[in-house]
């Protein structure tokens, strides 16, 4: 890092590359904590490298002043972010009798207006509620 790098970095992008530099990759020999001013004394590829291992560390919220900081030195980062998959909820049809003979499976939700009637058992797993007149209760497993 050349001495005007180290004086274009914000004081969050300092710290993160403190942070990376002495918690995350410390030095071994000798041990010791690097203070800002001794950043200059890491090579531009050493200390590149070192910035781009932590990254996969690196919390989302970090992401753009690391991205910021990295620039600053030279390196063009681009981060793809991965849509979180969602799936959608299933679409159930509407039970139109209350009689069901055999077995029933529901994956999703199950919604009864009225009465449902039971005989023999029935198997529930997860948490289901029961809505009476007089309010609701919840049956946990």
């Amino acid at each position: 890092m050349t001495y005007n790098q180290l004086q274009s970095l914000t004081e969050e992008e300092l710290e993160l590359c403190l942070y990376i530099v002495n918690a995350m990759f410390p030095s071994k020999i000798p041990p010791m904590e690097f203070q800002p001013s001794q950043l200059v004394w890491f090579r531009r590829d050493a200390l590149v490298k070192k910035l781009l291992d932590a990254f996969p560390k690196l919390k989302r919220e970090g992401h753009s002043t690391f991205i910021s900081m990295m620039e600053k030195l030279g390196v063009k980062i681009e981060i793809k972010q991965e849509p979180i998959p969602t799936t959608p909820a299933p679409i159930i049809s509407p039970i139109t009798t209350n009689e069901v003979s055999g077995s029933m499976e529901v994956s999703g939700s199950m919604e009864v207006s009225g009465s449902m009637e039971v005989s023999g058992s029935m198997e529930v797993s997860g948490s289901t509620t029961i809505t009476e007149n007089d309010g609701t209760s919840d049956i946990k497993n």
